[in-house]
């Protein structure tokens, strides 16, 4: 059975997987260097985004690692359940790395009062 990628879509995605520890470390560096406002807005920044970064990268590794892009039988079903649940993880942390993004943001510029998990407009 061929592979399903044909050799330049193949490489394309072997090409930007490999660039992904480089891509991660310069996101990495740049979030930690940056200096915030708050202590609060680096809490969300460094124990929150980078984690999320960090599990975004695994998430993505464990995929490849279980349906790499050269195979060419069909996957086994326990690679099939390894590669959803890495999928339903990096979904749930896209999510998250969201919400730290919107903390932060909110730090940066407080224009929100959050009070028992409403929020008020300030003017």
């Amino acid at each position: 059975m061929p592979c399903y990628f044909d050799e330049k879509n193949l490489k394309y995605l072997n090409d930007e997987f490999a660039g992904l520890a480089y891509h991660q470390g310069e996101l990495s560096d740049r979030i930690g260097r940056r200096i915030y406002r708050s202590d609060l807005g680096s809490e969300y920044a460094n124990h929150g985004l980078l984690r999320r970064v960090k599990s975004l990268n695994h998430a993505i590794h464990f995929t490849f690692e279980n349906i790499p892009p050269e195979l060419e039988a069909p996957p086994t079903d326990y690679c099939l359940e390894n590669a959803k649940m890495a999928a339903q993880s990096f979904y749930v942390n896209i999510f998250g790395a969201i919400d730290n993004i919107a903390w932060i943001w909110q730090e940066k510029n407080p224009c929100l009062v959050v009070t028992e998990g409403l929020s008020k407009e300030v003017k």
